[in-house]
């Protein structure tokens, strides 16, 4: 995902999906000034993945910033609860999240939290 020439950083975490697998979900913050959506970017990483034999992503995300701890690591536990606050109000103003973009892969059914 780094390869691509319009992230600047990414992060990827797995979320429970069905039947007990891991679903991969990656966080993506832009260069400056780049300009593509959510969907262009999972379908165009998605394709590199499969074409590598790596399991696809669920989700994809576009941040702002990603979460660093005082060592410089992305806190992925941070992450996990951004995306759990997505399903829950993937309908509402994600902005405040400070999730600017998103997209589900076309073939991942989308989860219902009740």
């Amino acid at each position: 995902m780094k390869n691509n020439s319009a992230v600047a950083d990414c992060t990827i975490i797995g979320v429970p999906k069905e039947k007990g697998l891991d679903g991969l979900v990656a966080f993506i913050k832009l260069k400056a000034q780049q300009n593509i959506t959510a969907s262009a970017l999972i379908t165009a990483i998605n394709k590199q993945l499969l074409d590598n034999n790596f399991e696809p992503l669920s989700f994809l995300g576009i941040v702002s910033n990603l979460p660093v701890g005082s060592t410089g690591k992305v806190l992925k536990r941070k992450l996990r609860e951004q995306y759990q606050d997505i399903l829950i109000c993937a309908e509402h103003n994600l902005d405040s999240k400070g999730l600017h973009d998103f997209a589900y892969a076309a073939h991942i059914k989308v989860p219902v939290r009740s």
